[in-house]
């Protein structure tokens, strides 16, 4: 939804990522969502690894997603 990707948007922002972020249709890329474990949108995926799913503020987004570069070693 579009909602989501621009709250990630915002969240990237707010990170000053180095690395693009891709909005994508869980319809147009459902083989990939599946294998991520996608079973409820919005979702957020990164780099194969399903990290959120289900609807968060930007705040709250940020938060996950922070969390989760750190993980990866981002």
């Amino acid at each position: 939804c579009r909602g989501a990707a621009a709250a990630v948007e915002e969240a990237t922002r707010a990170l000053s990522l180095d690395e693009p972020v891709q909005a994508r249709n869980v319809i147009d890329h459902l083989d990939a969502a599946v294998a991520a474990g996608v079973r409820q949108t919005p979702a957020l995926v990164l780099n194969g690894r399903l990290i959120v799913a289900g609807r968060l503020k930007p705040t709250q987004l940020e938060k996950v997603l922070e969390q989760a570069l750190s993980e990866e070693g981002g």
